[in-house]
């Protein structure tokens, strides 16, 4: 082909390549058919027993919004038990007011007599063998587990 050729210099005509019959169905005609009497049956935009709404009757703005009930004046519920008003600017507070309690004296004694509150155990239980302990609960866990207090010389005796 890169010879160099007298029957080189004319072009030759191509013949175009033959094509293949385009396909076409066998039930072609039989589904034209059926989609022709299945249109003619709702050809009134839906099924032909419904009978179509007049042009008048159209919905109208805000038709289904909810209707609500008639307003009703607001009644506070403990309006017979109001606080007192606001003293005026001109009003001066009563001074001179005390009190011959002794809060220190009477604190000390009141935590004095009073019994010292018990603390709960901490004790963080684990499912699955997840390790999530928080900084709190390093050993409490540990300690108060029935495996652990069955091995413990201090328990069981076995010193």
């Amino acid at each position: 082909m890169g010879e160099e050729s007298i029957y080189n210099l004319l072009p030759s005509v191509q013949q175009p390549e033959a094509k293949n019959p385009r396909y076409r169905s066998v039930f072609h005609e039989a589904a034209k058919d059926e989609l022709k009497q299945r249109k003619t049956a709702s050809k009134t935009m839906g099924p032909a027993k419904v009978s179509l709404d007049e042009t008048t009757n159209f919905m109208k703005k805000r038709a289904k919004e909810p209707v609500l009930p008639e307003k009703t004046a607001y009644a506070r519920p403990n309006a017979d038990q109001k606080r007192p008003p606001v003293p005026l600017r001109d009003e001066k507070p009563v001074m001179g007011l005390t009190s011959n309690k002794n809060f220190i004296h009477t604190n000390a004694v009141e935590n004095i007599m009073s019994s010292s509150k018990k603390t709960r155990t901490k004790i963080c239980r684990h499912t699955g063998g997840h390790r999530q302990q928080s900084s709190g609960f390093r050993f409490s866990s540990q300690i108060h587990q029935e495996r652990y207090l069955r091995h413990s010389p201090q328990v069981s005796g076995n010193s």
